[in-house]
């Protein structure tokens, strides 16, 4: 079963067993519900989990656990993921990717030569930038708009780049 992370566990709040996380979801509002159903993920070990409350304070995300009600039962799980299975990922548009699609994936310039791979996806604020790194180890940082992506097929793990005047 493919997992898919939402979250890490950075810290806590209180003594009642809330949990600070760092999202790493698009999704954040939508997978953090009373009642959903998540995985802690850390290593081998994984557990399915129910959130059993979700507020924000100072712009984090603060949640409790189901059956977890004190910070010794909780500060265990620093560092660990909050996952989804793949399966339970939402629909998303036509031009839409999950940043894991876009990772692993060959980037070609427009004479389709070889830049290299994408090794991370991150947003910058306005767009997300797509992190590839060539043979020299060298890293590029492309703007994932429509001005620089020709074409992307996710089945072959390759992403098109127009020709962009100083891209490189």
């Amino acid at each position: 079963m493919t997992m898919i992370n939402v979250a890490y566990i950075v810290g806590f709040h209180g003594l009642k067993g809330e949990m600070k996380l760092k999202s790493t979801s698009d999704f954040i509002d939508e997978r953090l519900n009373k009642g959903s159903k998540l995985f802690l993920v850390k290593d081998n070990y994984k557990k399915e989990v129910e959130i059993n409350s979700v507020r924000v304070h100072k712009n984090n995300y603060l949640i409790s656990l189901v059956g977890y009600n004190s910070l010794n039962e909780v500060e265990k799980f620093k560092g660990y993921s909050l996952k989804v299975n793949k399966d339970n990922l939402f629909d998303l548009s036509e031009d839409e990717y999950y940043h894991f699609e876009l990772i692993g994936s060959n980037v070609f310039d427009y004479l389709n030569d070889n830049i290299g791979k994408v090794i991370k996806v991150y947003s910058n604020g306005a767009n997300d930038v797509l992190v590839v790194k060539n043979n020299e180890d060298k890293e590029f940082h492309i703007p994932f708009i429509n001005n620089f992506i020709e074409d992307i097929d996710t089945d072959k793990k390759e992403i098109k780049l127009y020709e962009v005047e100083g891209l490189f």
